[in-house]
């Protein structure tokens, strides 16, 4: 609503500015670096099957499955119909928390994303760290590391290979990552594994053990320890909610 924030998402740093609407997939891997001192942000966290089988118009949700950040501005927003998304949470602060009140933001919420499908959202423009002059010089190697690990996840990775990527020892490599994005290189590198399995898990008909294979993992075993891990649930579960329920 107010200021601006900065995202590492998919190895780029990408600047979201003052009253401008944004819309990504929360499963991807993502980390605010920046944000101005006024700044104030809104999220709205929508369950991924919810989106799936809402069936939206347009291109909105394989772009999204497809790792895209898209964004609307404030202009744009209004003339699509898009209410403040500061005002509506706000209303709903003030609402008496019923069934019937829960019923009505879930339709609200259906109706706001089938507006925003027929938007004119476009991606912001990605920034390298070494250009951004409120980041520090260390988020450029993080940045490497990121986009190496985004175009290799499929295939074997050594945290050597992904600390050489950025030119530093793999000890400071993986302390670096992992303070600035609280997780290891390791885990970052399954959890976007994890995403590519499933976005096939929710849109393709694919065996699962291709799927495995497919995402970048050794085995299916291996798979499937990661999936419960990371998911809670096996990935046949994953994919049984994204078939829509039975009218």
């Amino acid at each position: 609503d107010k200021g601006y924030v900065s995202y590492l998402w998919q190895g780029s740093i990408i600047t979201l500015e003052s009253q401008s609407l944004s819309v990504f997939w929360g499963g991807l891997p993502h980390q605010v670096v920046d944000t101005s001192d006024d700044a104030e942000c809104y999220w709205v966290y929508i369950p991924l099957p919810w989106v799936v089988q809402w069936q939206l118009p347009g291109a909105l949700t394989t772009e999204v499955l497809n790792g895209k950040l898209l964004n609307l501005t404030r202009d744009d927003a209004v003339a699509a119909g898009l209410g403040s998304i500061k005002e509506w949470m706000q209303t709903l602060e003030r609402t008496e928390q019923t069934q019937e009140i829960r019923t009505i933001v879930l339709l609200e919420l259906e109706a706001h994303m089938r507006r925003l499908a027929l938007a004119k959202l476009s991606e912001p423009a990605k920034n390298t760290a070494k250009d951004h002059k409120k980041l520090s010089a260390s988020l450029s190697r993080l940045e490497e590391m990121v986009q190496m690990m985004a175009r290799e996840y499929k295939n074997q990775v050594s945290l050597d290979g992904i600390a050489e990527s950025a030119g530093l020892h793999s000890n400071y490599a993986c302390g670096l990552f992992s303070q600035a994005c609280g997780i290891s290189p390791h885990t970052y590198l399954n959890r976007l594994r994890i995403i590519h399995a499933q976005r096939l898990l929710a849109t393709t008909d694919m065996k699962i053990v291709d799927i495995a294979m497919d995402a970048g993992f050794a085995s299916l075993s291996r798979f499937y320890a990661i999936f419960m891990e990371e998911c809670h649930c096996t990935p046949t579960a994953y994919r049984k909610r994204f078939i829509p329920p039975k009218k």
